[in-house]
């Protein structure tokens, strides 16, 4: 393996020769004074997911799982304390094993926040067409539903609470930006194509970098504006709250949407309370450990659709 690191204004290039993956990783990032450039101990830096465990290069992987390990181990003796890293389950051929494996690896890189998605196949990309070409198969239900038990167990027995269903932290290690998009809360999104909510329109600036900075210096920023209906603002309202520990708060429901769409909840949502796939909890309806399994079909049937 070689490392490198350029300084681009020193004109220097440093390389290390070697298979110590994680320590040559540490050297190079000490050299480059990287905790210096980031500056302040509480940001919160992500590690994308195809670099936290190993898999095969036409799947995505790109960089040694050591070398991810090193970046990490960096950071923390420099003094961050808010890392975050994605995994994601599902790959084709993955069994058991390997991704129990995957989890302990994880696990060790005692980072404060966990996100872990099941793969999915989006159109007009390398794995999708790979898949239409039977070159590789999707793993089937029962090994998805093992993957994510599996997922669960292991970083809930490591300590990492399950605030959401696919995030998980240390203590109060919540992600501030999804929380907050959760659990309603206004937000404000600045550069192209950043969103903004206010709780009764939603707003996107133009993708054109060009356009945007042009608006800026107009003071005409240039965006479109979409009003949510009571329909939407409820369906958005139900989908975003209920996924998460927090569930969503009936007395909020009954006074942003009225008894009408009150009344229409509880009935969808009695069935899974007698089969204990949801439960009222101080003064929220949420999912348990059962119903999150089942989190897609328990939310489409409490959505309103006219």
């Amino acid at each position: 393996l070689v490392n490198y690191y350029i300084d681009m204004e020193k004109e220097e290039l440093l390389l290390i020769h070697g298979t110590e993956y994680k320590e040559m990783t540490k050297e190079i990032l000490y050299a480059a004074g990287l905790e210096a450039q980031i500056g302040a101990r509480d940001k919160k830096i992500g590690i994308k997911p195809n670099l936290v465990a190993p898999s095969e290069a036409f799947l995505g992987a790109t960089t040694h799982p050591e070398i991810v390990a090193g970046i990490i181990e960096y950071l923390q003796e420099a003094g961050f304390q808010n890392i975050s890293i994605d995994l994601i389950y599902g790959l084709p051929g993955e069994t058991k094993g390997r991704w129990e494996n995957d989890l302990r690896q994880a696990i060790r890189l005692d980072v404060e926040h966990i996100s872990a998605y099941h793969l999915t196949y989006e159109e007009d990309t390398p794995i999708y067409n790979m898949l239409k070409q039977h070159q590789i198969e999707e793993v089937d239900e029962d090994s998805s539903l093992q993957f994510f038990t599996l997922l669960i167990e292991h970083l809930q027995n490591a300590g990492y609470e399950h605030y959401e269903i696919s995030n998980f932290c240390r203590p109060d290690k919540y992600s501030r930006h999804n929380t907050s998009y959760w659990r309603g809360i206004p937000y404000l999104g600045c550069g192209p194509s950043a969103h903004s909510f206010n709780g009764a329109t939603r707003e996107w600036n133009v993708s054109s970098i060009d356009l945007y900075i042009k608006g800026i210096e107009g003071n005409q920023r240039d965006f479109e504006t979409e009003n949510l209906d009571q329909t939407t603002r409820y369906n958005e309202f139900i989908i975003t709250t209920i996924r998460t520990i927090w569930g969503t708060p009936i007395e909020k429901l009954k006074q942003e949407f009225g008894n009408e769409l009150w009344e229409y909840c509880r009935k969808m949502a009695k069935p899974y309370l007698e089969s204990r796939k949801l439960e009222e909890h101080n003064g929220t309806l949420r999912l348990t450990r059962e119903g999150i399994f089942i989190s897609d079909s328990i939310i489409s049937d409490l959505l309103w659709v006219d």
